[in-house]
């Protein structure tokens, strides 16, 4: 009965959700499902950390120029947040040119930044 109770508190208030990337200017049908949107999904995770956040990701281009690109700042400017909170963030990338957004969170926001040629791990995958 113990574990069940230990199982139980463990696994509240945890979902999943499907988020998309959809092209900005494309639209579905009205019957078509709704899904959140890659940005509102990764808010809603930041929006709930409370200890720390690990991100492994091979795209660090949060402060492009692109007029879509106020989501990718505004994602940049809440991990810089959560640092100032003491929340830890650790990045795991492949990005192998430098990257102005990882060498502002590692200096500004003090996160842990990890750097691993992902294209060594994938030789014989698939």
């Amino acid at each position: 009965m113990d574990s069940q109770k230990k199982i139980a508190k463990i696994n509240v208030g945890k979902s999943i959700a499907l988020v998309e990337n959809i092209p900005e200017g494309l639209n579905y049908s009205e019957n078509a499902p709704f899904h959140l949107s890659l940005f509102q999904g990764w808010m809603n995770l930041l929006n709930m950390a409370k200890k720390s956040v690990d991100i492994v990701s091979s795209h660090w281009d949060l402060n492009h120029s692109h007029p879509s690109a106020c989501q990718g700042q505004r994602l940049f400017e809440k991990l810089l947040q959560l640092t100032s909170q003491n929340i830890e963030i650790k990045l795991v990338s492949d990005v192998t040119a430098d990257s102005k957004v990882l060498e502002a969170l590692k200096l500004k926001g003090k996160a842990k930044v990890d750097m691993l040629l992902y294209h060594w791990y994938s030789v014989k995958i698939l």
